[in-house]
C-alpha cells in the first residue's frame, strides 16, 4: 500500500471487518444522506487510521437493499 501510495498509484483493497471498521460501519449506517453508487448500491465516505497505517486514508462503505426474504439464524 505505501509503495503504490509512493509511486502515486491509486489502489482499492478490501478491509477486513476489524473493532474499528465496525465501528465506522455502524457510524455510517446512521446517515440518511447516501449517495447512488450505481447497479442498486449506494455510498458513503470517510476517513479512517488503523493501527499500523502511517496515517488516515479514505474509505469507501457500500450498501445495497436485499430483495426478497432474510432468513435469521441463532
Amino acid at each position: 500500500m505505501i509503495e503504490a501510495e509512493a509511486r502515486g498509484i491509486d489502489c482499492l483493497m478490501k478491509l477486513r471487518l476489524t473493532a474499528k471498521v465496525k465501528r465506522l460501519i455502524r457510524k455510517l449506517f446512521a446517515y440518511e444522506q447516501w449517495t447512488d453508487a450505481g447497479c442498486g448500491f449506494t455510498a458513503q465516505e470517510a476517513g479512517l487510521q488503523l493501527s499500523g497505517w502511517s496515517r488516515s486514508r479514505r474509505v469507501i462503505v457500500l450498501r445495497r437493499t436485499f430483495k426478497g426474504e432474510i432468513a435469521l439464524v441463532g
